[in-house]
């Protein structure tokens, strides 16, 4: 998602502005599942501490002063999320690469609707990689938004294409993958029959033999498909391969959420497979379109950011306004309420236990959590 321009900030009486702590750029919508958009330059708010300043530990991970919204942020696959790291360091990439998939989620903000004084919502760092599996989901939902504007209930054929089993490199085994679909496409059986059509890149790994299977899900619109002469002209096309699969999907959302959940599924066996193998993967996705719209939909930009006529404005880093709240400010109080009521689990991250305060609720003071 591109960068936006940062709005002009919202000045909180009180709460003079420090331009070393920059809030994000693009807000989102709250959401517990994901409620991150990237950070860029300029500035509001004062703190003692910087919520932003990155650290080096002993180990060689890059932290932030407060690392609990990371840790929400990837919890669930966290154990992947190391091993990939350690793929990501063996590749020898940029020292930034690595600094951005290690802060992703931290430095959250609070921001509100321009127009809605009561409508909050929280932003963070985000590191858009490929392996990362939050960032990923975030880039599922924008393509679900836009393949949905594309599609009506008319009923869509999902294909599965499959190479035949060999020990190649899977970056060798990708290009012959994308060059055969490409040869399918020219064919007249395709031409004839397939109006649009829009391919998702999977792998999958077996970790008893250590190989590779790649393959491609077309979600295509058209006319009926003989099986039995796609398979020809699939295997005319690979030269080696007669594996394909066809399945009529019946309703737009079940057609999008194919679609979607094949470029958020993680792959199977990422948490068992070797740090070179987890490394090959990552590096024979470089460069490469997982997300391939073709025919009537080639000019379709399914990874457009969403438009959204709401206008947020950044407060303040949430950290400013848990200090503020915990010692009595209204504001800040009903402001961490209104977030806490859309998602709970995030905002009790940030529960210190701290003294009792009159009149605050239990999760913002930390004692009934």
């Amino acid at each position: 998602m591109p960068c936006m321009d940062a709005p002009t900030p919202y000045h909180q009486p009180g709460w003079p502005c420090d331009p070393s702590v920059h809030p994000p750029e693009t807000p989102v919508e709250p959401d517990c599942s994901v409620y991150v958009d990237d950070v860029g330059d300029g500035g509001d708010c004062r703190h003692t501490t910087r919520p932003n300043a990155i650290e080096l530990t002993e180990d060689g991970r890059y932290v932030t002063s407060n690392d609990r919204s990371v840790t929400w942020r990837h919890r669930g696959w966290q154990p992947v999320r190391s091993r990939i790291r350690s793929a990501l360091v063996s590749l020898g990439l940029r020292p930034k690469v690595i600094q951005r998939f290690d802060l992703c989620g931290s430095n959250p903000w609070i921001v509100r609707d321009s127009n809605d004084h009561d409508h909050y919502a929280i932003r963070v760092n985000t590191c858009r990689h490929r392996f990362c599996l939050p960032c990923q989901r975030a880039r599922a939902r924008v393509v679900q938004s836009n393949l949905a504007t594309l599609l009506d209930d008319q009923p869509t054929r999902l294909i599965t294409l499959t190479l035949a089993h060999t020990r190649r490199s899977l970056r060798t085994q990708i290009r012959h993958l994308y060059g055969s679909y490409r040869r399918l496409r020219q064919r007249k059986l395709w031409t004839d029959n397939v109006d649009a059509a829009v391919a998702v890149l999977e792998v999958t790994y077996n970790a008893g033999n250590d190989t590779w299977h790649p393959h491609l899900h077309v979600l295509c619109r058209g006319r009926y498909l003989h099986h039995s002469r796609l398979k020809e002209a699939w295997h005319e096309a690979t030269r080696t391969s007669y594996i394909v699969h066809i399945q009529l999907v019946r309703s737009r959302e079940k057609a999008v959420n194919y679609v979607t959940d094949y470029l958020t599924k993680p792959m199977k066996g990422m948490g068992i497979m070797p740090i070179s193998r987890l490394a090959e993967l990552i590096e024979a996705f470089h460069g490469v379109r997982a997300l391939l719209p073709t025919g009537a939909w080639s000019r379709a930009n399914l990874l457009r950011p969403v438009d959204s006529d709401t206008e947020w404005l950044p407060l303040a880093p949430l950290d400013i306004f848990v200090t503020r709240a915990r010692h009595g400010d209204a504001d800040a109080i009903n402001t961490l309420q209104a977030l806490h009521d859309t998602c709970p689990h995030f905002m009790r991250l940030h529960d210190d236990h701290p003294p009792p305060i009159d009149g605050a609720e239990p999760w913002i003071l930390g004692t009934g959590c």
